[in-house]
């Protein structure tokens, strides 16, 4: 998936390319996925949701992968990682 960054609110957003369930996870275990995004703001988030369902890229939102048992392998799908949002209430 390639962003729209166009907003020029939304063109920090980290990217991981491949994204490590086992780095991020705190059970330390666990294969990959295509790219990991970690946006700051509620904006951010909105906006990667939308650039994921408009371009029909499979996506799944985690916090911070806490109680996750991520499976081993490649998982075809962005992930979105919003422990680092801030702002989110």
């Amino acid at each position: 998936m390639s962003l729209d960054n166009k907003n020029t609110a939304v063109t920090t957003i980290r990217e991981e390319k491949p994204f490590s369930f086992r780095k991020h996870a705190s059970i330390g275990c666990g294969g990959f996925a295509s790219v990991g995004y970690f946006p700051k703001t509620e904006e951010e988030l909105v906006h990667l949701v939308k650039d994921c369902v408009q371009s029909g890229t499979p996506y799944v939102v985690v916090g911070n992968l806490t109680n996750v048992l991520p499976c081993d392998g490649m998982l075809a799908k962005a992930v979105i990682c919003t422990k680092d949002c801030q702002d989110i209430t």
